[in-house]
């Protein structure tokens, strides 16, 4: 591709008994053409009307697994009926956006879509389960799971500011404490000690997932990583933690009604909201225990979603130092696209003019710096 030459794929599917299709596709060296050529041909494959039974088939299981994560939330973190609703309005609206009439996904991304939402809710069990078997029962207030004083830096603001390169170089301290890709994507909520942070087990099964992207499309990581490098061992935000519960990266493809929907419950003062700050902060305390018992990390942490959750932040981290990047909104915008657009060739539904779906980006984008 870093050549200019066309690509040509082909790919292979069967379409009822004994019947053989054969697609050829050539991609021009522009990012979002390459890699929605590739998964352009596995939406071609799977291209037919989804059904109301099918759909019924699909959010019958997700809707028993979240009753299953309230039941393991409330015994660990002590949540309560207002909270539960908050969790509920929140997960309904993310998953009837996948299948609701006006939704951008294509059938591909509607199966990503799905099986992260799911991946997402047998983690949440997962990690309260093992909150409750280390940190024991919290009262009311979550006084089980630590504020840390002043040993909490939270970097916050609009995205693509250069807060990733801020938050590796107060990394590089070794006083301080950041949670990596893998701690924070392995099924397993173990938690692991500065001295094996690196040769964990799980570390080897979460790059796997990592390079197994480039199936999908062979330049997947290639165009992702000219925004954002992500590594199994590498320092990252707490964005994938907090898409267990407040999935950001799909919002644009959600049906226009659940988008309205998910807006007021980031603005509306009646939301209690705290839950998933709360589980971040159980998180630290998880990751606490594993501490040298004779020395003291000062946590960083970054995401530019924070800046949805700033109240809540302030309440759990009471005297952490905030610290606000900065740039000219005028780069940050189309900046912001691009990362946008690369995630949006493997989920978007494209249609016959590519340009329609820009747009669309490009206003959501401006919609929510504002």
């Amino acid at each position: 591709g870093r050549t200019g030459l066309f690509l040509k794929v082909a790919a292979v599917a069967v379409i009822g008994t004994g019947c053989t299709l054969v697609c050829s596709y050539k991609a021009s060296s522009t990012t979002t053409v390459k890699l929605r050529g590739f998964v352009h041909l596995l939406n071609k494959m799977k291209k037919k009307p989804v059904t109301q039974a099918e759909i019924e088939a699909v959010i019958k299981p997700a809707l028993d697994l979240f009753e299953k994560v309230l039941d393991a939330e409330r015994a660990a973190f002590g949540d309560d009926s207002k909270t539960d609703e908050a969790k509920k309005s929140l997960f309904m609206m993310q998953l009837r956006g996948i299948y609701d009439a006006g939704n951008r996904f294509s059938p591909v991304g509607q199966l990503f879509c799905m099986k992260d939402l799911m991946a997402g809710l047998n983690m949440r069990i997962s990690f309260a389960d093992e909150c409750l078997r280390v940190l024991g029962k919290p009262g009311k207030d979550g006084s089980a799971f630590k504020s840390y004083g002043d040993q909490v830096v939270i970097i916050a603001g609009l995205p693509r500011t250069g807060s990733t390169m801020l938050h590796r170089l107060l990394a590089s301290d070794p006083s301080t404490r950041t949670p990596l890709w893998w701690e924070q994507m392995h099924s397993d909520p173990t938690p692991c000690g500065p001295s094996d942070l690196f040769t964990d087990p799980r570390v080897k099964e979460v790059q796997k997932d990592i390079d197994n992207r480039s199936i999908v499309s062979p330049n997947a990581n290639e165009e992702l990583f000219k925004f954002h490098s992500i590594g199994a061992t590498e320092v990252e935000e707490c964005a994938p933690f907090i898409r267990r519960y407040f999935n950001d990266m799909d919002s644009m493809y959600l049906s226009e009604k659940c988008i309205a929907e998910r807006t007021e419950w980031c603005s509306s003062a009646t939301v209690d909201r705290s839950f998933i700050i709360r589980h971040l902060q159980a998180w630290l305390s998880l990751q606490s225990t594993k501490f040298p018992k004779d020395k003291s990390y000062k946590w960083v942490l970054k995401a530019p979603i924070f800046t949805i959750f700033l109240p809540e932040i302030a309440e759990a981290f009471p005297d952490a130092t905030f610290v606000f990047s900065n740039r000219d909104p005028k780069n940050v915008i189309p900046s912001t696209c691009g990362l946008v657009e690369v995630a949006a060739a493997f989920k978007a539904e494209w249609g016959n003019d590519p340009s329609i779906l820009m747009r669309r980006i490009g206003s959501y984008v401006l919609s929510r710096m504002r």
